[in-house]
C-alpha cells in the first residue's frame, strides 16, 4: 500500500449511487449513522460506481498498488471492486459515499475484515519495502514507532504478504529488468502498472537509462 490522492466525486455519482442508496436505506428505516440490522438486503448500488473508480484512480488497487483490468469480466476475479473504508457493518449510510470507497482488487478486499486502519488517502509515509527480486514485502526499517504499528495494521489486516501477491510482484520487476522479453516493461510502463514498484526501483537504484 502506497499514499494515494483522493480523486474528486464524479458527476454522475450522487445520481447513480449515492440518491438510490439513501433512498433504499430511508425504505428499510435505516437512520444515518446507524449499522444495518442483521441479514439486511442490500442493493449493491455502489457495484455502478466500480467505471468510475477504474477511471479516477487509473486502474490501480489502492492496497496492492498493482493494475487491475477493467476490461476482465467478473467472473474473472481482475477487475477493481469498491472496498469500502468504514465497513457498511458500522455506518450503513457510508455504503454508499464516495468518499469512503477505494479501488480494491477483489482477493484483498475479500480479506479484510472489520479492522480499523490508515487509510491510502490518509498515509503520509510509505509503509512497506520491497525485495525486487522475490517480489516479498516487509515494513520499512525507517518509520516512527506510530508509523510502524500502522504498518504492521495494513500487513495483518490485508495479508499483502501472501505469496501469490509476491509472485505477481515479482514477475513485474522481471518484466522490467530483462528488456529481451516479448512483454517486457519500459520505464513508463512499470511506473504506469505497478507504482510501488517503480517506486522501490527508484529507490534501490535500479532504474533502467532509457536514454
Amino acid at each position: 500500500m502506497i499514499p494515494v490522492d483522493r480523486a474528486p466525486e464524479p458527476a454522475d455519482f450522487n445520481k447513480k449511487v449515492r440518491k438510490p442508496g439513501r433512498q433504499f436505506l430511508k425504505r428499510h428505516h435505516v437512520k444515518q449513522g446507524d449499522p444495518p440490522p442483521a441479514n439486511f438486503p442490500w442493493r449493491r448500488f455502489w457495484s455502478r460506481a466500480i467505471p468510475m473508480l477504474h477511471e479516477s484512480y487509473n486502474d490501480i488497487c489502492a492496497y496492492l498498488a498493482m493494475y487491475l483490468d477493467p476490461a476482465v469480466d467478473l467472473s474473472g476475479n481482475r477487475e477493481g471492486s469498491v472496498e469500502h473504508f468504514i465497513p457498511k457493518a458500522q455506518d450503513a449510510w457510508m455504503a454508499y459515499e464516495w468518499n469512503n470507497y477505494l479501488l480494491a482488487d477483489r482477493r484483498v478486499n475479500s480479506t479484510r475484515g472489520q479492522e480499523e486502519l490508515i487509510c491510502p488517502y490518509d498515509l503520509d509515509f510509505y509503509p512497506f519495502e520491497l525485495m525486487l527480486d522475490t517480489g516479498m514485502i516487509a515494513v520499512s526499517e525507517d518509520l516512527t514507532p506510530e508509523q510502524e504499528e500502522h504498518a504492521y495494521q495494513i500487513l495483518d489486516a490485508l495479508s499483502l504478504d501472501k505469496e501469490v501477491y509476491d509472485i505477481e510482484r515479482a514477475e513485474y520487476f522481471a518484466r522490467y529488468r530483462d528488456r529481451t522479453r516479448e512483454d517486457a516493461l519500459t520505464n513508463a510502463q512499470i511506473a504506469r502498472f505497478a507504482p510501488f514498484i517503480w517506486y522501490e526501483i527508484q529507490r534501490q537504484g535500479y532504474v533502467i537509462d532509457e536514454s
